[in-house]
């Protein structure tokens, strides 16, 4: 990404020694690099992981808006990772008070969701956002369960442009083992093609989100 021109951001609200993160961040070059610790004394919002996801997006988006050159942020999300005990009782929506675990993954997904609709609708023009998780969720509720089908586990990837309409793209791409179908080659050679226009201005962000 720097050889295009980017700037590039990683943004964790864990502690960096946790799989130790910072040391393999660092060994990737990223430019800038946040964990819980580099937030200290910044007045920012926490529960009991670490820095909540909303303070992690804000701080992107202003990177993104006042930056002189392409950026690409990536972003882990913490809010939404289970057991879903990591948002406020407040914020519980769908399932207000509930105390299980199954209907609080609802309530720390819909959290997450209005999260990055913000996030989404205040990045510039031209933006490209990627969501991917990095396994299901294991909830079984009602009619909803986990995307497996023998050994394969999928998760979702959202490909979004902003402010383009119907620009958003949802894929299913297989955590592990591969299916043949290589979807996540499509994937990457659609970033390549991204990454070629936006080299003269614009913006790339991708995260794994934590919600599980």
């Amino acid at each position: 990404m720097q050889r295009h021109g980017f700037h590039t951001v990683a943004l964790h609200g864990n502690d960096g020694g946790f799989f130790n993160r910072r040391a393999n961040f660092e060994r990737m070059g990223f430019d800038e690099i946040w964990f819980k610790e580099d937030f200290e004394g910044r007045g920012v919002k926490y529960n009991y992981w670490g820095v909540r996801d909303a303070e992690l997006l804000n701080l992107s988006c202003r990177e993104i808006q006042q930056a002189a050159q392409p950026q690409f942020h990536f972003i882990i999300t913490l809010d939404s990772h289970a057991p879903f005990d990591l948002i406020d009782d407040q914020e519980k929506q769908i399932f207000p008070g509930a105390s299980a675990w199954r209907e609080n993954y609802f309530n720390s997904a819909r959290v997450l969701d209005g999260l990055l609709r913000n996030y989404v609708q205040s990045l510039p023009a031209g933006t490209l956002v990627i969501l991917y998780g990095d396994h299901p969720a294991g909830v079984d509720y009602g009619d909803f369960h986990p995307a497996i089908e023998g050994a394969a586990q999928f998760v979702p990837c959202i490909v979004h442009v902003c402010g383009r309409a119907n620009a958003g793209t949802e894929l299913s791409c297989a955590s592990a083992p591969l299916p043949a179908d290589l979807r996540v080659l499509d994937i990457i050679n659609f970033m390549r093609h991204q990454v070629g226009q936006l080299s003269s201005g614009g913006a790339l962000t991708v995260w794994p989100s934590g919600a599980r």
